[in-house]
């Protein structure tokens, strides 16, 4: 349809727009555990930038993910008062991978873009106007007003509003913002890829031409996709949702139903919570296998959980029951196989 539009004569400017409201969510995330469908998103925006014709983003809804590097890559963008905007891939162990991390910065600043792709928060539409990631904001019809203005554009030369050719604004100590956004971020990640991956990608769209910085992000996120940390983050994802979709049988009520019993549980983690939450498991009767990868941390907690099933023990005059825990420096099928009793 785009190529259609393009091609025909009589069409002198073009708008995008969503469907029933929404202008795009971004990607389907169920297909990122199986080869991906449909076109590649990173052609199709290069297209739209690249188009002879104005192309106007008519934003209503959302416009998340990659549906904000689609609208990236227009020409202008028109959002109703009521949308809301963002790049949330780092909440699903990823970065922006179509372009996001490189165009952002060139368009509102990078300690803007920073903010916005390493928090993966989501920006209201005057907040969006603020920042000068949108052109207008508008109470009406958004399709309606982004037509009138397609039109108002349609014999100007897009050239000068494609924002792989900015330059990224200028910031008078680049070296300082990003060791000091890259500490701050460590520190909130506390060792997620994700967050590190994005400053990064940033940095290549401050430091290097588009082309390179292109690849940079691509680079960046290959890493990311396959991780055991995006997986885990997208597992976290889609339970969330499915907890909100739970209901009870018909005439059930949650007070009237009755708790299942639970006999073993693993407790990974043993920091000073972790410790904690095994010790209350043992002493309500729970078997546990505790798992922590650091081998000097499981040393310390093993010591720490003895010593405080031991003291609650002689407090109620009972002895300790350390049979009931067991530790793990191995999360995968040997850890799994102590909790469930499997192969």
């Amino acid at each position: 349809m785009m190529d259609k539009a393009l091609s025909d004569r009589k069409v002198k400017s073009v708008v995008i727009c969503g469907h029933n409201g929404k202008f795009c969510g971004g990607a389907d995330i169920r297909e990122f555990s199986s080869p991906l469908t449909g076109p590649l998103l990173i052609p199709v925006i290069q297209g739209v930038e690249s188009a002879a014709k104005p192309v106007v983003a008519a934003i209503e809804g959302v416009a998340l993910g990659g549906g904000l590097e689609l609208a990236l890559g227009c020409h202008y963008r028109i959002a109703n008062s009521k949308a809301r905007l963002g790049l949330p891939e780092v909440h699903l162990g990823l970065l922006p991978g179509a372009g996001g991390s490189q165009r952002l910065p060139r368009l509102i600043g990078v300690p803007a873009a920073l903010d916005l792709i390493t928090t993966g928060r989501h920006v209201t539409a005057a907040e969006a106007l603020q920042l000068g990631l949108v052109d207008r904001v508008t109470d009406r019809n958004t399709v309606d007003e982004a037509v009138k203005f397609a039109l108002s554009v349609a014999d100007q030369s897009p050239q000068s509003r494609r924002i792989s050719t900015f330059p990224c604004p200028r910031h008078p100590d680049l070296d300082a913002l990003f060791e000091d956004v890259m500490q701050r971020v460590r520190q909130r990640a506390r060792g997620a890829l994700a967050p590190v991956a994005c400053v990064r990608a940033v940095r290549a769209a401050a430091t290097l031409p588009f082309p390179q910085g292109m690849e940079r992000e691509r680079e960046l996120m290959a890493t990311l996709f396959t991780s055991g940390q995006a997986r885990a983050q997208q597992y976290h994802f889609f339970a969330q949702r499915a907890v909100g979709r739970w209901s009870m049988p018909s005439g059930a009520r949650w007070d009237k139903t009755k708790p299942v019993a639970v006999h073993k549980a693993m407790v990974i983690g043993l920091g000073t919570m972790g410790r904690g939450i095994a010790v209350a498991l043992v002493q309500a009767g729970v078997s546990v296998v505790a798992m922590e990868t650091n081998e000097k941390q499981l040393t310390d907690a093993k010591q720490a959980i003895s010593s405080m099933l031991e003291r609650g023990a002689k407090r109620r005059g009972v002895a300790p029951a350390l049979d009931k825990i067991r530790y793990s420096s191995d999360h995968s099928r040997r850890s799994r196989s102590a909790l469930t009793g499997g192969p």
